[in-house]
């Protein structure tokens, strides 16, 4: 008998080895054929990208009309901006991820289809353990063609606590990502600011600029003739020549600065950089930058309270803990519990389909060994948190610190440029006056005017840098100019909300005054 089934066994792979033989080299050349390789992106398929991306910059945006305030300017950047539109995905996409989450605590319900097919009948045969001889003539329990399904729901409660857990970090990464949407807000509304009054000032100061430019480069080309036909002392001339050409140069310095500042304002409020555009004149309480009604004491409490970075700490602390928790939990055993519906298409069956329920313990034996490990690294995972967050702690004190007295010191600052412009105005006209009655040179009249504007330039980037430290000021104590979700009005709604706070603000008021 042990011959018939050795016969028989060898009869089997003599007949099927060719086949899998022939199937395994049919695997290997599909996954030849199939194996990556580069591809680079042709040029004309950049070329298409950039006409694609330069036509989809703009879509969807309202034009400029009229001139522009200071926040139209916040709401559009707001609105159009591509920095804040990627934090706004990034914080949709984690709400996305808490929903998956939640739905991971939900049982498993799975459903199975299949299919097999035999090219022979799955007969078997049996022997007598005694004698080792054949006690039953081959028989079939099972169709050479079957289909089955089945349909099964179940249960883990370690799977369950896990994903609870899991749930709680991604709850908190949620909130982690709109803190740092807050930040991006922030240095939006700063950066607009601060290139809103620069623009400002060169819309009033390029014309004079270049007026100055062309004086000086007139004066240049009589000081060349003079120097030409020596019809003064050498020396004297060159000197002259010598600080001419110094103050062009410097004036062409302050003229690119001035232009480029329109350029950085429109790609803050993503409009075409050669968009054309006014800007509205401020009202005059703006020309003067609000005082403090905030004591540094308050300031420093409210800011450890308020500022999205320490906020990011605490949460990550939170997220840190939990992990501790689910350390603990994979130490527990996993108890299953299932029921399902099964049905098989065998007709040697006597039931073909049948439901059945049932429950299983399962034990990670080696998790019993690293666990301990495990749960000691957590727990030190949420000691480097908390000192993380005091050494940030720290470091947000000292710029609330240094923000309050820089504003102090701006504030000092643009008082002593505004009278320093005052004087050279007057210096300026006594000078233009004298020229006039011939009792002044040409020189002394142009550097009298290049030190004119170059004392209301200081004046105005006194003024822009003034506003601009109260921006880190007010950020610096975690203040938000606009409330959370505005991003989804309408830019005309956007822009008068933006313009109440703008209120509060030139009042010296912060967030947690109001």
């Amino acid at each position: 008998m042990s011959q018939y089934f050795t016969s028989k066994h060898n009869s089997f792979f003599c007949s099927k080895s060719t086949f899998i033989f022939t199937i395994c080299l049919s695997v290997l050349l599909l996954l030849q054929g199939c194996a990556i390789k580069p591809q680079p992106i042709s040029q004309a398929e950049h070329e298409e990208r950039v006409a694609s991306d330069r036509q989809q910059l703009y879509v969807n945006q309202e034009p400029i009309q009229g001139p522009l305030t200071l926040e139209e300017a916040i709401a559009r950047a707001l609105k159009y901006n591509y920095d804040h539109r990627l934090a706004l995905m990034e914080s949709v996409f984690q709400d996305k991820q808490l929903t998956s989450a939640n739905l991971a605590m939900l049982p498993k319900l799975a459903a199975n289809a299949g299919y097999s097919n035999r090219d022979n009948d799955a007969a078997s045969s049996s022997i007598s353990y005694e004698t080792r001889k054949e006690t039953l003539e081959p028989s079939l329990s099972s169709e050479r063609e079957k289909r089955s399904f089945d349909l099964t729901l179940t249960w883990t409660m370690l799977d369950f606590g896990l994903s609870y857990f899991q749930a709680n970090q991604q709850a908190d990464r949620l909130l982690i990502m709109q803190e740092r949407k807050r930040r991006v807000v922030n240095n939006i509304v700063k950066e607009v600011i601060a290139a809103y009054w620069k623009v400002l000032s060169a819309d009033k100061l390029l014309p004079i600029v270049e007026q100055s430019i062309a004086d000086s480069e007139k004066a240049l080309k009589a000081y060349s003739t003079i120097q030409e036909q020596n019809l003064d002392s050498p020396l004297e001339t060159l000197q002259h020549h010598r600080d001419l050409l110094n103050i062009i140069s410097h004036l062409r310095r302050i003229q690119a600065d001035l232009k480029m500042s329109r350029i950085r304002l429109a790609a803050l409020i993503n409009c075409p950089l050669q968009t054309s555009f006014t800007l509205a004149e401020p009202d005059k309480e703006m020309l003067t930058p609000p005082p403090l009604s905030v004591s540094l004491e308050e300031m420093e409490n409210k800011g450890l309270a308020f500022r999205p970075d320490l906020r990011e700490e605490a949460y990550q602390e939170r997220i840190d803990k939990t992990e501790v928790h689910k350390e603990i939990v994979r130490m527990l055993p996993g108890v299953s519990v299932f029921t399902g519906y099964n049905y098989e298409s065998n007709k040697f069956s006597l039931h073909n389909t049948w439901a059945e329920i049932g429950a299983k313990t399962t034990m990670g034996l080696f998790n019993l060994i690293t666990g301990p490990a495990q749960i000691r690294a957590a727990n030190t995972k949420v000691e480097v948190a908390k000192t993380r967050r005091l050494a940030q702690t720290v470091a947000a004190l000292v710029q609330i610190n240094l923000s309050y007295y820089q504003y102090q010191e701006a504030l000092e600052e643009f008082q002593h440029a505004k009278e320093v412009s005052r004087i050279e105005k007057a210096i300026y006209n006594i000078a233009r006056n004298e020229e006039e009655n011939q009792a002044q040179s040409e020189l002394a009249l142009i550097r009298s005017s290049v030190d004119a504007v170059r004392a209301q330039i200081e004046q105005d980037r006194t003024l822009s840098d003034a506003y601009m430290l109260w921006g880190n000021m007010y950020f610096s104590v975690g203040g938000d100019m606009v409330p959370a979700g505005i991003e989804q009005g309408e830019l005309k709604q956007m822009t008068d909300v933006i313009h109440q706070k703008i209120a509060l603000w030139w009042q010296g008021k912060l967030p947690f005054e109001e």
